[in-house]
């Protein structure tokens, strides 16, 4: 497998694979407020089923000015095709990277492609002296919020006014060591 900057000339091939995930799991939130304390739990429970999810559709990946302010890459094999892509911008103020876009050819999961892409956007932010990688997912997307954790982010938080329909967001960390 080999990662490259991903080319204009992909973005058509790049929109095309499927974001949809499968899940038998969601996360649930249990908010607790007594006197001057206020407790959330988070915990994963079984749904009566396997569902496939569609993330929310987000506005195409458009060139940046500056290369140092993102960092947009493709995985793919050695005949050339695209196995997935990862697309992150820079938050100068916080010296941080948000993860914006991050998606696996539904036959090519489970095989490190997006944990190899990870890596690379961990080892361009440690290059460009960032000190987090930040990620949102849908609080159903459950194998997400796991392929995170495994790859080092823990969650950072949460918000129940994000999506429109209503779904709660969570947020993902990872700091960046020199």
């Amino acid at each position: 497998m080999n990662v490259r900057p991903a080319r204009p000339e992909e973005q058509v091939e790049i929109d095309a694979i499927a974001s949809h995930y499968d899940t038998g799991l969601s996360w649930q939130v249990e908010l607790r407020k007594a006197n001057d304390e206020t407790a959330m739990t988070f915990r994963t429970v079984p749904l009566p089923r396997s569902v496939r999810h569609t993330p929310p559709a987000r506005p195409a990946p458009v060139p940046l000015e500056s290369a140092d302010r993102e960092y947009y890459i493709v995985a793919e094999e050695t005949g050339g095709e695209i196995l997935g892509y990862l697309r992150a911008e820079v938050e100068d103020w916080r010296r941080a990277a948000w993860i914006t876009h991050l998606t696996v050819v539904p036959r090519h999961r489970r095989n490190q492609v997006g944990a190899t892409l990870v890596n690379h956007a961990k080892r361009w932010g440690r290059i460009n002296d960032l000190h987090s990688l930040l990620a949102e997912v849908q609080m159903s997307n459950v194998p997400a919020t796991r392929f995170l954790e495994r790859c080092g982010f823990r969650l950072a938080g949460y918000n129940d006014s994000l999506y429109a329909s209503r779904e709660v967001a969570l947020y993902f960390a990872c700091r960046l060591e020199s």
